[in-house]
């Protein structure tokens, strides 16, 4: 679904290259395909770099998450500062697990989304990256934050 969202953003802004620039969006099931959609979309669409949502749902109801700032996502790190792009951490909208009233959120649902969680959740996650030596082995890394001010 990402290569044809890309290729279809990557026509649309052929019409108009001037005023239009884009993000590839990118799926982070597999880092090693992440990265060649990446690639791809910079050298051969003329994206600017790639924007990913703040995890990646798992499982067979999609009630996992997956963060990337493990080594599982070295490859897809270092194809990143290879590219010299930026990366786009997009927050998303919680998933069933997050939604139960055992959850930090409890009966608060309206604390879910874009006025409270989206900041709380992608800080946590943009922490972790931090912390985790990932930027210490790649430190050409560029991550730009959504919905926190945009850089």
């Amino acid at each position: 679904m990402a290569r044809e969202a890309n290729d279809y953003l990557s026509a649309e802004v052929k019409k108009n290259p001037k005023r239009f620039g884009a993000l590839a969006a990118l799926s982070m099931h597999d880092p090693e395909e992440a990265a060649r959609e990446l690639e791809r979309a910079v050298e051969e669409l003329g994206m600017f770099g790639g924007l990913v949502n703040d995890f990646q749902s798992t499982g067979e109801d999609g009630s996992g998450k997956v963060y990337y700032d493990t080594p599982k996502y070295d490859p897809f790190w270092e194809t990143v500062q290879e590219l010299d792009v930026p990366i786009y951490f997009h927050p998303r909208y919680r998933i069933p697990q997050d939604l139960t009233p055992e959850s930090k959120y409890g009966t608060r649902k309206h604390l879910c989304g874009a006025g409270v969680s989206f900041h709380l959740d992608l800080s946590w996650h943009i922490y972790a990256v931090l912390s985790s030596g990932m930027l210490d082995k790649y430190p050409g890394v560029r991550i730009v934050v959504g919905h926190l001010g945009e850089g």
